[in-house]
């Protein structure tokens, strides 16, 4: 049984538009607004904010088989019941093999490839497909770490692994993940979205202290987008979270330190409640996919897991 358009919209998270194109079913992140204020910054920034990251096909289903066809060849993470299960490695095809029960399947698609679209999907004959019901709303906005840069294990990317999902999975929480790979604080991407989120994730600022030498500007962009987030998402939980740790080499640490302490201090001065990031990760190369900056799969899993306990201590 192929399941029809209105189906596959319910069951998509994480896209704020569904929408029927000639290869198939496509999905967005972000609003056209948004697209277009990326865009605007660069063609790299607007290549990113089109990546699918955060999106999934999650559902429940009795069926013994579950059947996918994608656009393209692409990264998949399946999960069964809330548990990792098969991935794939550039695949546009896979075919699953169920047990019949009720289960819950997750199917997310790739943070990082070109967009694919949903050319088919289908169960048994008989079989019933319903959206998972989640217990909270979350929003994420962030550069490449929230969209899940490089989360590796063996030279093979998991991007079910990044932290916005992990948080995400251990919370129940239906998740819009705005994750752009080189962003930075940039006041004018803050748009209305078709999303109703009750806690709202802010992860800026490794990028700015490098693309912008002035630095008062960097902080004045950042208590700007704070201000405007906090307006636009009143009433909502709010975190903030400074830069993790980046070898930056040591001639240029102590900069880069005093600097993220200034940031700090911008957050405190704001609606948002500030998450230090410097002690999320260990500050050592095996944690990161590139000895620098992108943690890899194990580093977001202590990432994720230092971030769950301090957003449960503020609850």
């Amino acid at each position: 049984m192929e399941l029809d358009f209105e189906t596959i919209r319910s069951i998509a998270v994480g896209s704020v538009w569904t929408r029927k194109a000639e290869d198939g079913v496509e999905f967005c992140k972000m609003t056209e607004e948004q697209l277009a204020v990326w865009d605007g910054q660069s063609a790299e920034l607007g290549r990113n904010a089109r990546a699918l990251t955060g999106i999934a096909l999650d559902f429940e289903t009795n069926s013994k088989t579950v059947f996918l066809e994608l656009s393209a060849d692409s990264n998949l993470d399946i999960y069964l019941n809330g548990e990792p299960y098969r991935h794939y490695s550039q695949t546009s095809v896979l075919k699953l093999y169920l047990d019949g029960q009720d289960n819950r399947l997750t199917i997310y698609l790739p943070a990082h490839d070109a967009p694919p679209a949903v050319v088919r999907l289908s169960v048994d004959d008989g079989a019933y497909v319903k959206a998972h019901k989640f217990d909270k709303k979350f929003l994420f906005f962030g550069d490449s770490i929230t969209q899940g840069w490089n989360s590796t294990f063996l030279g093979e990317r998991y991007d079910s692994m990044s932290f916005a999902n992990i948080v995400s999975r251990h919370f129940n929480a239906e998740s819009v993940v705005c994750g752009v790979g080189g962003a930075y604080f940039l006041p004018e991407s803050l748009k209305k979205m078709p999303f109703d989120p009750d806690t709202v994730i802010v992860a800026y600022g490794t990028n700015d202290y490098f693309c912008f030498p002035d630095h008062a500007l960097v902080l004045n962009n950042a208590a700007e987008y704070l201000r405007r987030a906090a307006e636009l998402y009143r009433g909502k939980k709010l975190y903030c979270i400074t830069p993790i740790y980046r070898d930056v080499g040591p001639k240029e640490q102590a900069s880069f330190d005093a600097y993220c302490e200034q940031l700090k201090q911008v957050v405190r001065d704001s609606a948002f409640t500030l998450i230090e990031g410097d002690p999320l990760v260990p500050h050592q190369s095996d944690y990161f996919s590139d000895k620098t900056l992108h943690p890899n799969a194990l580093g977001f899993w202590l990432y994720s897991k230092n971030l769950i306990r301090r957003m449960e201590e503020k609850e």
